[in-house]
């Protein structure tokens, strides 16, 4: 039986996760802070905020979390901002950012929220230097017609 706390498996942030019945919280200031809280120990941890360790950190469920909308609609949605942004501006794998961006914020084809598959990406680079960069990826380059 696991029950010590050294037979766990660890535990990313330092404090202590305990399960039980989850709580709501008590008021929106409570929901900021414990948010507030959240993100500064991922950014101390270097990790990258999202919905399922919100939930562990604050020891609810994702229900209770997604109720939150109701109570406090202003404060949930810039959460949710922070979370999308996190996945937009965070190096992290691009095909991990890819699979959340599209499950969790319905980004697709256009790459734009709530439509098919694809994110564009702006960065300066001379046609020689895509060409090239093509290449190395196994591309070749189409010819334009005269």
């Amino acid at each position: 039986m696991a029950n010590k706390k050294s037979d766990r498996l660890p535990i990313v942030f330092e404090e202590e996760y305990t399960a039980g019945r989850p709580r709501s919280f008590a008021d929106e200031e409570e929901f900021k802070s414990i948010i507030a809280q959240y993100f500064s120990l991922c950014d101390k941890h270097k990790r990258m905020p999202n919905r399922s360790g919100f939930c562990a950190f604050a020891n609810v469920t994702r229900e209770t979390y997604y109720k939150q909308k109701e109570y406090y609609p202003k404060t949930y949605d810039i959460v949710e901002g922070l979370f999308e942004d996190g996945y937009l501006n965070t190096p992290v794998n691009p095909g991990l950012a890819l699979a959340a961006l599209t499950k969790q914020f319905g980004y697709g084809k256009d790459g734009n929220a709530n439509s098919g598959t694809m994110i564009d990406i702006d960065f300066d680079a001379s046609e020689e230097e895509i060409d090239l960069m093509m290449l190395k990826l196994g591309y070749t380059p189409i010819e334009e017609p005269k």
